[in-house]
């Protein structure tokens, strides 16, 4: 009997611990969704999930999940060796997928409310400090670039294309010259 119970209390800390790491691989997943929301792939405002269509987007998110899938599943894999000396019990996963899904539908929904408002203030923020001033540094550039072609570059051409157009026309002049004759010949 004693063996029996000591086998039931073993059992029943593996389950526990394939819940808790069926918390920690979702905690891992929510990871990977907070940089899709970050880099704006993918939105769960409002509860939908809403994806960018197209083919960046999607190959974005396969291969995050692919790598996330093979990530978990090696070290799934390694946990069952090591818990249960390799032996797969039905137990095992199913601890597992219940940690996964109670992270998923408590803990996750709070991390991905305010990982979107993150991004949301994130986004803002960086478009303040960056991207307008840099516009703004683009527009300033430009203006600066306009003035010194005007002032040099356009002279230069402008010149070059002037003493071209000279020496074009002495040159026709003189052929001109060698061409005509007016009664001076015979």
């Amino acid at each position: 009997m004693q063996y029996l119970e000591t086998f039931l209390q073993k059992q029943a800390q593996i389950v526990a611990t394939s819940f808790i790491l069926g918390l920690i691989f979702g905690a891992s997943y929510d990871i990977i969704r907070i940089n899709h929301i970050l880099c704006s792939i993918v939105s769960y405002d409002g509860g939908k999930r809403k994806t960018k269509r197209g083919v960046v987007p999607f190959l974005i998110l396969f291969f995050t999940d692919l790598f996330w899938m093979l990530l978990i599943g090696a070290a799934f894999s390694l946990w069952v060796y090591r818990v249960n000396d390799g032996a797969f019990r039905w137990f095992i996963a199913a601890g597992t997928v219940a940690g996964f899904a109670v992270w998923h539908e408590t803990l996750g929904r709070v991390v991905l409310f305010f990982a979107e408002k993150i991004a949301a203030a994130l986004h803002k923020l960086v478009s303040v400090l960056v991207w307008k001033p840099l516009s703004w540094l683009g527009r300033l550039i430009g203006r600066i670039a306009a003035v010194l072609w005007r002032h040099t570059g356009r002279r230069l051409i402008g010149r070059a294309k002037r003493r071209r157009a000279l020496r074009k026309t002495e040159r026709l002049r003189r052929t001109l010259r060698q061409d005509l004759s007016f009664g001076e010949e015979g």
